[in-house]
């Protein structure tokens, strides 16, 4: 049981050390960080395809499959780094995260990777886009103020309003409904109004 509980806390440490390494990392790290082999996968809503990002062609591209694995199909080819894909509701579109206008921002393209542009552009960091159920909104990520916070804008990329004021703050995620988004605040889950009117916390690290 000890070894065990050894074991967990090691891990436990690894993960704490790459969270940090992570929220101060150099722009041209945080591109190998997004290039992993295959990661990150976005169902479609009818459940039949599922779009991903893979490094399997040499660099972190946007690829599409079926929900049974085949039919791989590249989305993105573009030397800069593509990651994190999230596919609209309608199925429509894709976000995705991109360095390729030199810093990591929020792109947007069709779901067969015709027409890609960015929907942020400014020096931070925006990463780790989700729509929201109806499609009218996205919920980021963002360094802009220093340490990272959550951010939503409407689904052309206009009026971006930052959502949480304090700490670091990450991996936004809408409830089905869309009232309430879900993220981690440091090592814990905490659940914010859509309105930014109240945060919960919902989970408490025992480290």
């Amino acid at each position: 049981m000890a070894s065990r509980a050894g074991a967990l806390l090691v891990v436990l440490a690894l993960a704490v050390a790459l969270f940090l390494w992570y929220r101060s990392a150099p722009e041209d790290e945080v591109s190998h960080l997004v290039q992993v082999r295959d990661g990150a996968p976005s169902w479609s809503a009818d459940g039949s395809r599922i779009v991903f990002h893979s490094d399997r062609d040499g660099n972190g591209e946007i690829y599409l499959m079926n929900a049974d694995g085949s039919g791989i199909e590249r989305l993105t080819r573009h030397p800069a780094s593509d990651g994190y894909p999230c596919w609209s509701p309608d199925q429509k579109k894709i976000l995705f995260d991109s360095d390729r206008g030199g810093n990591f921002d929020i792109w947007l393209m069709n779901a067969d990777g015709s027409d890609p542009r960015p929907l942020t552009d400014n020096p931070a960091r925006e990463l780790a886009a989700a729509w929201s159920p109806d499609g009218e909104q996205i919920a980021y990520m963002s360094d802009l103020v220093g340490a990272f916070q959550i951010y939503v804008m409407n689904a052309d990329g206009s009026a971006p309003q930052r959502m949480t004021m304090i700490y670091s703050n990450w991996f936004p995620r809408w409830s089905p409904d869309g009232t309430r988004l879900a993220f981690h605040v440091e090592r814990d889950v905490h659940i914010l109004q859509a309105d930014a009117s109240a945060l919960t916390r919902l989970t408490t690290d025992p480290l």
